[in-house]
């Protein structure tokens, strides 16, 4: 509404009441001035059963486990978080938009039908994208370097979910070669333990035979007569063996040739102090 307009209605109804007549100007809402409402009621909605109830759902889960980095799917966290910002702040941000902004300018919401028929197709992409979430597979690599302590366990691929398994059995061979070399970035010599093996050069090649599901390691030792061999080779076995489709791990080890400090990466020798 013009501004002129506004004032010339509100002194005439100001004047016939002076002058005790019947006011003819009376506020009837309209859809444009509620529009806020069904948006605020939605965003509340998606608050309470997607921030209070899932995340209270969460909180148990890891009270019960014990654990927090893995206790839940990787697909709740993402739903989640999705959901509260495409969800909760959007359709609040929208009703508040639709209901404010237009009397910032002294008007009011054209097309306020069109606006409220928005609102059940914002619904629907919010509960799709929620679906889509749940099958979202975990992270390959969860981060640079082991979160709670440099072992095979923390690359341990048991907490992936079926369509994750599904989706790397039915995948090229490269793909699951690079999944091995990421497992064996996972183990350490406890004797060099700010590098994992793979940087230190022990392993000198990986095979991957998809038929079989087994998965040959190439690899050598610091030395032969390394104390800790066996516990590396286990490091690998289980590492390995917890990658999807990986039925069988072989281990080759082999000292030819021999290794030597020349076969660690040169980044890694200067992060060790071995840089000449």
């Amino acid at each position: 509404m013009p501004l002129q307009q506004l004032l010339d209605e509100l002194n005439e109804a100001a004047r016939q009441s002076l002058q005790g007549g019947e006011t003819t100007v009376r506020f009837e809402p309209t859809l444009a001035d509620t529009i806020y409402q069904p948006y605020f009621a939605a965003a509340s909605l998606l608050a309470v059963v997607f921030g209070a109830l899932w995340g209270a759902v969460s909180l148990a889960v890891m009270g019960i486990t014990g654990g927090m980095q893995f206790a839940i799917p990787y697909g709740w966290l993402l739903a989640h978080g999705q959901t509260m910002l495409g969800g909760f702040v959007v359709l609040m941000a929208m009703g508040f938009s639709f209901q404010a902004f237009p009397r910032f300018k002294h008007s009011e919401l054209q097309l306020a039908h069109l606006a409220l028929a928005a609102l059940p197709l914002l619904l629907l992409g919010i509960a799709l994208q929620t679906f889509a979430h749940f099958f979202v597979p975990p992270p390959i690599f969860q981060t640079a370097q082991p979160v709670v302590h440099r072992s095979f366990a923390h690359w341990s691929f048991a907490h992936w979910s079926l369509a994750h398994w599904s989706l790397v059995i039915g995948t090229s061979g490269t793909f699951l070669e690079k999944l091995i070399w990421a497992s064996l970035e996972g183990c350490y010599d406890p004797e060099i333990p700010d590098a994992n093996i793979v940087e230190l050069g022990l392993v000198y090649g990986v095979r991957w035979d998809k038929e079989k599901g087994v998965a040959e390691i190439r690899m050598t030792l610091t030395s032969p007569h390394c104390p800790v061999g066996d516990y590396i080779l286990e490091q690998v076995r289980q590492s390995v063996g917890s990658v999807p489709a990986v039925r069988e791990v072989r281990i080759d080890l082999t000292f030819d040739p021999p290794w030597s400090l020349d076969r660690i990466k040169p980044e890694v020798r200067q992060k060790l102090g071995l840089e000449w």
